[in-house]
């Protein structure tokens, strides 16, 4: 609906002329796009009141405009891209960092003045912790940095459920994720690989690599994560056969109510001012319950989660679970027991909670998830992109698989959603670091289990790290963490991590690295003896008495996480 035809179209008997006047203006204070629907939405609920016979039915109309219109007062705009965000908060910074310089006080008055200028636009700002010291917010306070990812993570996200309430986000408008917000995810991830491009990690030895060369080997590539991921399924389905365990995969969803939109309509919904995340709540805590319970009756369950959106953006998951053949039918019962029972929805009972028992005669359990797990990281192998409708059917979007996982990507990120979660089995922290060292001659069982890491035999480190059954504090290797002599970029104490294992404790990061921002510079001038090596089935190590890592490329999974970072000069 045309905004400006909608209030054309009004008439004294409607609203009188000052009434349509101030309508106009509300809706002119919007984007084209945005005031269109503002308008179809204004319609719906004033038609609503009329159909009610309420005393002034254009009244509850007018009050949720206006509540839109002051909620978005501050927002950047709702068709911002990524540039347009940057500059904003630059900006910020510099306003916030102006009115801390004006209090001639001390820290708790500097922190003050920025603190109410932070809260001012909507942001949550910093407070001090046992990690984060009174100065630390303070350099936060000043940060375009710091502006910038809390723009990404607060504004973004109520601009997307702003365009979600609005009928912005399915399967014929934005799948997943609005237009606009996919547009910022991919000028985002223009950003970060220009900077990646342009950036070099020199290590203390004189050593330097490109941080974008880096991150193609790591699991920030979609293809590696992809790989690690269904590794990690095929070792908990081999350790499963071990042990005689059965398989079942699992489908859940939410109540339609939790739903934006309409599934035949394709209006706002029930839940159009319910966000993903609040749904991905309701799922993670009806599971929570579903998995205590069956603690209390010692089942034991380890497996996958993957969490994949409906078209509008609704959370709903896949799972993977293993547990003893005598279990199967208490499982299933505990499953409905929390996700369907006492629903009176047809169409929830019959999809709300799916469960397949895995027949190997078909293929493996892995094959039956493999579909999902490309679906949500790469597209890779599937010839049609498809999904969730609202109501629990399964429908091809159409569009191609490549495509359509990126606005998966783009949908996790922006929400914060955790695509994938191992389900009682050992956390891959110590996998990682394990593959960064050397041969331990002097502990076999540590040895044994760095052996296992380093062939990519997860089934043998499950068994090794003492199954799916045991606690964190069973576990014989864990990761650590200690101070650091460096600071980061707020001033504040950095902690590395080693490993322990077996009683013994190794250092697996033993060197110091720096970034260096040189732009324009896309080929780096490599030197040290591992620079002819670097690839992911580097096996090249110190001598077998050295228990830290090399510098090879196979353990960089994540620079951020693995060197003291010091920015000399940085854009992003």
């Amino acid at each position: 609906m045309n905004a400006q035809a909608y209030v054309n179209g009004l008439t004294d008997r409607d609203v009188p002329a000052e009434g349509r006047l101030w309508l106009r203006r509300m809706l002119d204070t919007q984007p084209p796009p945005i005031a269109d629907a503002l308008a179809a939405q204004h319609e719906r609920v004033y038609r609503t009141g009329e159909r009610q016979r309420l005393s002034n039915p254009m009244r509850p109309a007018n009050v949720e405009l206006r509540e839109f219109v002051d909620e978005s007062r501050w927002l950047i705009p709702l068709d911002a891209d990524e540039n347009q965000l940057r500059a904003w908060a630059k900006q910020r910074a510099i306003e916030c960092d102006a009115s801390m310089r004006r209090v001639n006080g001390d820290e708790m008055d500097t922190y003050s003045a920025g603190y109410m200028v932070a809260s001012r636009f909507g942001l949550t700002p910093p407070k001090p912790s046992k990690t984060i010291t009174l100065f630390g917010c303070i350099a936060r306070l000043r940060c375009q940095f710091w502006w910038r990812r809390q723009a990404r993570s607060i504004f973004g996200r109520r601009q997307e459920r702003i365009m979600r309430s609005l009928g912005f986000v399915h399967k014929r408008a934005g799948l997943y994720i609005s237009a606009a917000g996919f547009k910022r995810w991919r000028g985002r991830q223009y950003q970060n690989a220009r900077t990646l491009r342009d950036s070099v990690a020199v290590c203390e030895d004189g050593t330097e690599y490109n941080l974008a060369e880096i991150a193609e080997k790591g699991v920030g590539n979609p293809s590696v994560r992809r790989s690690e991921t269904m590794a990690r399924i095929k070792g908990a389905e081999r350790y499963a056969d071990q042990r005689g365990d059965s398989g079942l995969f699992v489908t859940l969803t939410v109540p339609s109510e939790l739903h934006a939109v309409d599934s035949r309509s394709l209006t706002p919904g029930a839940g159009r001012n319910v966000t993903p995340r609040e749904a991905q709540q309701w799922l993670g805590t009806q599971w929570a319950r579903a998995r205590a319970k069956l603690h209390r009756n010692g089942i034991p369950v380890y497996g996958l989660r993957v969490a994949e959106p409906h078209h509008d953006g609704t959370p709903h998951w896949h799972l993977l679970l293993f547990a003893p053949p005598h279990a199967l039918d208490s499982l299933t019962a505990t499953l409905h027991d929390y996700f369907v029972n006492g629903s009176q929805d047809r169409a929830r009972r019959k999809h709300a909670c799916k469960i397949v028992a895995i027949d190997r005669s078909r293929g493996s359990a892995t094959g039956y998830v493999a579909k999902y797990v490309a679906k949500a990281i790469d597209g890779y192998g599937l010839s049609d992109a498809t999904t969730l409708d609202t109501d629990g059917y399964q429908i091809t979007l159409g569009i191609d698989p490549e495509d359509s996982a990126q606005r998966v990507r783009a949908w996790a990120s922006q929400w914060g959603i955790r695509q994938f979660q191992f389900v009682g089995l050992p956390p891959i922290g110590p996998w990682r670091e394990l593959r960064r060292l050397a041969r331990i001659e002097e502990n076999q069982d540590a040895e044994a289990l760095r052996q296992s890491a380093d062939d990519g035999d997860y089934g043998l480190y499950i068994t090794l790290m003492g199954g799916a059954a045991a606690t964190a504090q069973d576990r014989p290797a864990r990761v650590r963490y200690a101070l650091d002599t460096d600071k980061g970029r707020y001033g504040e104490p950095k902690y590395r991590a080693y490993l322990t294992a077996c009683g013994g404790s190794y250092t697996t990061r033993p060197l110091k690295w720096t970034i260096e921002y040189r732009p324009g510079q896309n080929v780096i001038e490599r030197s040290g003896e591992a620079a002819s090596t670097w690839t992911r089935g580097n096996n090249c190590t110190e001598a077998a008495t050295v228990r830290s890592a090399a510098p090879i490329i196979r353990g960089l999974h994540s620079i951020s996480a693995t060197v003291a970072i010091k920015v000399k000069a940085t854009t992003t």
